[in-house]
């Protein structure tokens, strides 16, 4: 049920009340049933349980239901100038801050970056991914018709994905601001791509961001390719392979991320001199889900071991193609193809 009446709008179980009948409020109002009411922030610390869930459902509802794909990425637009109009603030409210009601309640970070955190959320995780672990927080029997607080969201993340989100909430949730990138690209006779991705952020309570960057390749004959680079360190190369000559290319394509003022640039003086192919290496390191390897023009066998010499994994590279570490446990590893060694560490 809803009713209307002259003053803000409030869920309550099983009915919201609505100043007005515009189908945003109505479609946050409604989130709320599930997000507020059916799990509820344990501290107004956590607000954005609440709030971030309720915006997100506005943009559940604004891309499913109420806009058009021209619309929907204005609105995504209009919400990331917002967000990334101030340099700080954290979407997590911090203790020193809650006797402030415009802090707890503030509409750029607890409703709206909050909301962002979760679409950004579903881009790394993909939407099956990502729904499913919602509903299995939603339904967790510890925080259904409960109270939940951030880390409850995180373990529950976790338990779903297998993917450890403690360094991403540190980033968004804990800390403050936005990167800005400054994208570099080049392509070869081969037609290889080669990216130099380099970042600054808006705050230095945040050191680095590490993301899955979305890009967007446009051939000259009208081909297009999508792109993931998992950035992991700052000035990172990437070397990708497309099958069509480039004219030009585009970052984060369909607002998939928070981000403010970034560029991207044909570069030709990413050479060999920057970045040797010709040259034997493995790259980044440290690294976290993906390995690049340079230097080695043919298929052949590669070993990894843990540093102690056991065998972790033994597969075959294909050049251009890069090299899953996902499912290894953080730690030091020696890398071996071709008679080459060389150490690396896994974050």
């Amino acid at each position: 049920m809803e009713f209307q009446f002259n003053g803000t709008c409030m869920e309550h179980q099983t009915m919201s009340s609505m100043s007005g009948w515009g189908r945003p409020v109505i479609a946050h109002e409604l989130a709320h049933q599930w997000f507020g009411d059916k799990v509820t922030c344990g501290a107004w610390n956590d607000i954005w349980l609440n709030e971030g869930f309720a915006t997100f459902g506005e943009h559940v509802a604004n891309e499913k239901l109420l806009m058009n794909n021209t619309q929907f990425l204005t609105y995504l637009s209009g919400q990331k100038d917002f967000i990334t109009s101030s340099p700080g603030g954290s979407v997590y409210v911090a203790d020193s801050n809650l006797n402030s009601i415009g802090a707890i309640f503030s509409g750029r970070l607890s409703y709206s970056k909050g909301g962002y955190v979760l679409r950004m959320l579903k881009w790394i995780l993909g939407d099956a991914a990502f729904y499913q672990a919602i509903q299995d927080y939603h339904s967790r029997p510890n925080l259904a018709y409960n109270y939940a607080r951030t880390s409850d969201l995180n373990a529950s993340l976790l338990l779903s994905t297998g993917k450890d989100f403690t360094g991403f909430f540190n980033d968004w949730i804990y800390g403050e601001g936005y990167p800005t990138y400054d994208i570099r690209w080049r392509q070869s006779p081969d037609q290889n791509l080669t990216f130099k991705v380099s970042q600054t952020q808006s705050s230095p309570t945040v050191s680095f961001y590490e993301m899955p960057l979305p890009v967007k390749v446009n051939g000259t004959g009208g081909q297009v390719a999508y792109l993931t680079l998992d950035n992991t360190s700052n000035n990172q190369y990437f070397l990708k392979s497309v099958s069509f000559p480039v004219a030009s290319v585009q970052f984060n394509y369909e607002y998939q991320i928070l981000e403010k003022n970034s560029t991207v640039t044909k570069d030709n003086t990413l050479s060999t001199a920057s970045f040797d192919l010709d040259t034997f290496g493995l790259y980044p390191n440290p690294a976290k889900n993906e390995l690049y390897l340079k230097g080695v023009d043919k298929p052949s066998e590669y070993t990894i071991y843990f540093i102690d010499g056991k065998l972790v994994t033994k597969d075959v590279y294909q050049p251009g193609k890069t090299i899953n570490i996902s499912k290894l446990i953080p730690g030091t590893y020696i890398f071996k193809i071709n008679d080459k060694n060389i150490k690396f560490l896994k974050h």
